[in-house]
């Protein structure tokens, strides 16, 4: 009897029909249900034949295989795993996992795919290959860990989604281009109507600054031309006059561009700035006795403001000499002139100094009459003003002062 259950299994392994791999629970339920105990049926040659081929078909050793050949491995097993000790080759060499040959080979895996031997490779041989991830690739390791790709034009992230590359670091050793092929370490695509070609974001500038670092903190732009002295990069904001604007016969504030197009800027909160500015008058009617006086108008409140204006003052054209008058001035009004009862008055008018914003608002630049002079003014074209942010609304210094 022992003898012919051998032979019976012998001949079940020699002529194994097709099956269907099964999984553990399933090869169990199978043992259970052929080899009943002996107090109830018997053990037929039909039932170990039938439990022995499944077995055969579904078990796949892959120890120390050297080839495996249009075969397919599976498994449902409690580790949910396939371990390979030495390698496996789908039409091609043996060495890490290789996906060679004719294009349409493919290797999925449904949980994780790891090379976890220090000199493990993942390699698609000819053209054609392709490796696809629903969610992530991660290298993981304290040793360089490096995704190398053919010298041949590559895409490593496609366009219709939104791509994100996080790291400590991110080295790109040849140009990069943004919109565009690059020719240069960094190239970007020219801006549109929407998108800028560059942004910086605001943040907190540098503890000890760093040659060549350009910088925001949302207040002004930084560069830092040499180690250790950061400076401000001019960002102008101005306003000019292209031809001859028409005041008011009045002794209330006008604005500096009176022709009803723009006369003010909107200034941020708690920011400084150096502002400059020229401005051309002249009239030929009245005789009212009057002065001049600058003003800054506009919802803006300020902390603190001086400026130096150098004015003068003619009977006759701009063009014929004078003597300057310098004068200091802050946040109200400042006289500018002596009192004047001439029909014909000429007045240069240059400013420069500082002013702390400390509310947002507007800020106009304004002169009065104390009388109204009797005829209207004329602002001069290319009279203008100009705005350089330079830091938050305390800042003292940027540089390495000491």
């Amino acid at each position: 009897m022992r003898t012919s259950l051998i032979l019976a299994i012998i001949g079940t392994l020699i002529t194994l029909p097709a099956a269907a791999q099964k999984s553990r629970t399933a090869m169990t339920n199978e043992i259970n249900s052929n080899f009943p105990d002996n107090t109830v049926g018997s053990i037929t040659p039909n039932n170990l034949r039938t439990v022995t081929t499944d077995m055969v078909n579904s078990y796949l050793s892959l120890l120390d295989v050297s080839n495996v050949t249009n075969s397919t491995a599976s498994t449902s097993n409690a580790t949910g795993a396939v371990v390979i000790t030495g390698g496996l080759g789908v039409g091609g060499a043996i060495n890490g996992i290789t996906l060679g040959g004719t294009s349409g080979k493919s290797l999925m895996a449904n949980t994780s795919l790891t090379v976890s031997t220090n000199d493990g490779t993942l390699a698609f041989g000819a053209s054609g290959k392709t490796l696809t991830v629903n969610n992530s690739i991660t290298l993981a390791g304290t040793d360089a860990t490096t995704i190398t790709m053919p010298s041949t034009t590559d895409t490593v992230a496609g366009l219709a989604q939104s791509n994100t590359f996080t790291g400590t670091t991110n080295q790109f050793n040849n140009p990069v281009g943004f919109g565009g092929a690059p020719t240069h370490r960094v190239d970007a695509a020219g801006g549109t109507t929407a998108i800028a070609p560059l942004r910086l974001q605001s943040g907190t500038n540098l503890t000890t600054p760093v040659a060549g670092a350009f910088e925001y903190d949302g207040n002004a732009l930084y560069a830092t031309p040499n180690p250790a002295n950061r400076g401000v990069l001019t960002s102008q904001q101005f306003l000019s006059l292209s031809a001859n604007q028409t005041g008011a016969n009045s002794n209330t504030a006008q604005p500096w561009f009176p022709g009803g197009g723009l006369t003010q800027i909107t200034l941020p909160a708690a920011t400084t700035y150096f502002f400059e500015g020229h401005l051309s008058l002249t009239r030929s009617v009245g005789t009212t006795s009057h002065t001049i006086a600058l003003l800054f108008g506009g919802g803006a409140t300020i902390t603190s403001m001086n400026y130096v204006i150098t004015v003068t003052d003619q009977a006759t054209t701009t063009s014929s000499l004078s003597t300057p008058q310098i004068i200091e001035g802050g946040t109200g009004q400042t006289v500018v002139t002596a009192a004047s009862a001439n029909a014909s008055q000429f007045n240069t008018i240059v400013v420069r100094g500082m002013v702390r914003i400390n509310g947002a608002g507007t800020f106009i630049p304004q002169f009065i009459y104390s009388a109204a002079p009797g005829g209207t003014p004329t602002v001069q074209a290319n009279s203008w003003l100009r705005m350089n942010p330079v830091g938050n609304g305390t800042v003292l210094q940027v540089g390495n002062w000491s």
